[in-house]
């Protein structure tokens, strides 16, 4: 009996890690979203600052 719970914890155990290990996954590539969008923005604002310190013909 000992040894049919000890197995029963390790499987839930085991199927616990993998949503675990999704959720780590899914917070990375969030962080690795937000930093591309500030990156993004940071650029498109030098190019408008460029287009208006540029004087006109």
């Amino acid at each position: 009996m000992r040894c049919l719970t000890i197995l029963w914890l390790l499987v839930l155990a085991g199927c616990a890690t993998p949503a675990q290990r999704a959720t780590d996954t899914e917070a990375r590539a969030h962080e690795r979203g937000i930093r591309q969008a500030v990156k993004e923005h940071y650029w498109q604002l030098q190019e408008r600052q460029r287009q208006s310190s540029t004087p006109s013909p």
